[in-house]
């Protein structure tokens, strides 16, 4: 009869350590799901996100915001003379003949 008292205890035993290994496993995958999740504290303010103000597109207003400027296309050479020397003239200068 000492036998089957042993083996009811071992059981228990058996279970209640199975019991506890369940529950291990649910809280840490409990706790490895939610870390994504778990919102820890104040954000940090060096990541924060700025809100973006909209705007309206510039053809929409009615007034002129901005002078205009001279741009790379309004430009107009100086009348420069025609060459009145030959090409072989020209050459000779150059190579430093005259």
């Amino acid at each position: 009869m000492r036998w089957w008292i042993k083996m009811l205890f071992g059981l228990a035993v058996i279970a209640l350590l199975l019991l506890v290994g369940w529950r291990l496993v649910l809280g840490l995958s409990g706790l490895i799901g939610g870390m994504g999740d778990a919102d820890f504290g104040e954000p940090d303010p060096m990541f924060a996100q700025e809100a973006v103000i909209p705007t309206r597109p510039p053809e929409l207003d009615a007034e002129e915001t901005q002078p205009p400027h001279a741009t790379l296309d309004d430009y107009v050479p100086e009348v420069e003379t025609p060459v009145d020397k030959t090409a072989e003239e020209l050459i000779r200068e150059a190579e430093g003949r005259s």
